[in-house]
């Protein structure tokens, strides 16, 4: 993928913030159906149907917070390089 700053955003924030509430929100429902608290089909009704409303928000939480770094305070965000995203 091409180093540009949109890029880096869109990747390292959006997509990352969405991924990790879908792995989050499986492995608790996997924990919960291995354990014996609930049935699967209980889980995927009323837990896993949550999942499209809760992704939105969370990558829109951590895009917003990484995009507000990225640009007033770079040298806090370790995987950002001026010199790479923007000073090409």
């Amino acid at each position: 993928m091409p180093k540009h700053l949109f890029v880096y955003l869109f990747v390292a924030a959006f997509f990352n913030g969405a991924l990790t509430m879908v792995v989050h929100l499986l492995l608790i429902s996997g924990w919960m159906y291995v354990s014996g608290l609930y049935l699967w089909g209980y889980i995927v009704d009323n837990y896993l149907a949550l999942l499209p409303l809760l992704l939105f928000p969370e990558a829109l939480l951590n895009g917003m917070a990484m995009t507000l770094l990225v640009v007033y305070k770079p040298e806090w965000v370790r995987t950002f390089a001026d010199r790479d995203y923007i000073f090409k």
